[in-house]
């Protein structure tokens, strides 16, 4: 009443299959270590073993402070 016939199988569909799932793996972990560095969590361990540096802003662009002016020597030219 019922035929079945069974193919041959191959490893292909499966390789193809485990290549694509490591590729999903790989790709859920770097989404989840970027929200995990976007919380407080993270923010707060980073934040106890490094002193707290002054942020640069971009109106520090272009414009040397006190510190960077005292290592600037002129150079001489006449010899």
């Amino acid at each position: 009443m019922f035929s079945f016939s069974f193919l041959a199988g191959t490893y292909a569909n499966i390789i193809v299959s485990v290549i694509f799932g490591f590729l999903n793996f790989i790709l859920w972990a770097g989404c989840a270590w970027f929200v995990y560095k976007e919380t407080k969590f993270f923010k707060g361990r980073t934040a106890q073993q490094q002193p707290q540096a002054q942020p640069n802003t971009f109106s520090d662009i272009g414009s040397p402070t006190m510190q960077q002016q005292s290592q600037i020597r002129p150079s001489n030219i006449m010899g």
